[in-house]
């Protein structure tokens, strides 16, 4: 038998369920977790972070070099 203790703290599973389920939803968890000193919120909110930047793609309408194009245009 392995005597090792969990070192998961209450609402962890609970958030992990959440996450999986919703993102969105779960972040009021996570960041209560956070809050509660749990570092495997913070590791949640590094994925959730991770899955968001994920799923934005910058299309030409909110490219950053179009701003800069369409600044030196309207300076002249």
């Amino acid at each position: 038998m392995n005597n090792a203790k969990s070192t998961y703290k209450k609402g962890t599973i609970e958030s992990v369920i959440l996450f999986v389920l919703s993102p969105i939803f779960s972040l009021p968890a996570i960041l209560h977790n956070i809050a509660k000193g749990n570092e495997f919120g913070n590791r949640l909110l590094i994925i959730f972070c991770s899955l968001i930047s994920f799923l934005y793609i910058p299309s030409f309408s909110n490219d950053k070099m179009w701003y800069l194009e369409s600044y030196a245009v309207f300076k002249k």
